[in-house]
């Protein structure tokens, strides 16, 4: 009866080892195919880039003066901002990428209308660059390349009592250069500047008539945060 109580007995534990050993197994693959998956990989073609990025953009001003208003002048004001924007691998060297965003810029009167607010504007200038990507198979990948932008100016707001703004839509080149550092995994920080050749002409009407071209061409700083998929 004792002999056969611990054959039972011996048999229950070495179904319970063997069932333990495949459980302890299946953990260790599941395991291991996630630290794969997490793990970094070399930039290939066919890869997907997303970034979310806050920008600072400073424009480099130029303009003519006001058509009515002699040795006068306008700029438009430095801002901070955020950008979505994503990118495509054709090869592991080549890829191309389009950014989204919109900031809000005063637009202010120089010389002769220093210190007079025109108004402001909504901008909106979405970039698509081809890019050409420098070590693929490095944690530390910089890239540099250009493109076009085409902005659009919505939502003009004139600070000039009965008079009305409305901003011409711009089209331009764009270049830029940056790098993404991977640090876990396809995760990586952003760093990137892009130099935009932007201008619009500025139509005043109403009790201030008059137009005036300005170049903007501004420098934006970007730094964020990505995913390589």
């Amino acid at each position: 009866m004792a002999a056969k109580y611990l054959n039972k007995l011996a048999a229950t534990f070495l179904l319970a080892l063997s069932l333990g050993s495949i459980e302890i197994g299946h953990s260790l693959e599941t395991n291991s195919a996630n630290t794969k998956t997490d793990a970094f990989t070399p930039t290939k073609g066919g890869d997907w880039f997303t970034r979310l990025r806050v920008l600072y953009l400073l424009p480099n001003n130029h303009s003519g003066s006001l058509s009515t208003v002699p040795h006068s002048g306008v700029s438009v004001s430095q801002t901070f901002t955020g950008e979505f924007d994503f990118g495509y691998m054709f090869t592991k060297y080549l890829g191309s990428e389009l950014i989204l965003g919109t900031s809000h810029n005063s637009i202010w009167g120089q010389k002769a209308l220093s210190g007079t607010k025109i108004g402001s504007t909504w901008v909106l200038p979405p970039t698509l660059t081809l890019q050409l990507r420098l070590f693929p198979s490095s944690k530390v990948q910089p890239y540099f390349g250009g493109g076009v932008n085409y902005t659009l100016f919505y939502g003009e707001h004139c600070s000039i009592n009965n008079t009305h703004l409305k901003l011409k839509h711009s089209w331009g080149p764009a270049a830029q250069v940056g790098a993404d550092a991977f640090f876990k995994g396809n995760w990586f920080i952003n760093f990137d500047v892009k130099y935009i050749w932007m201008n619009t002409t500025a139509y005043l009407t109403g009790a201030v008539p008059g137009r005036v071209h300005v170049d903007i061409n501004p420098w934006v700083f970007g730094l964020g945060i990505g995913r390589k998929w």
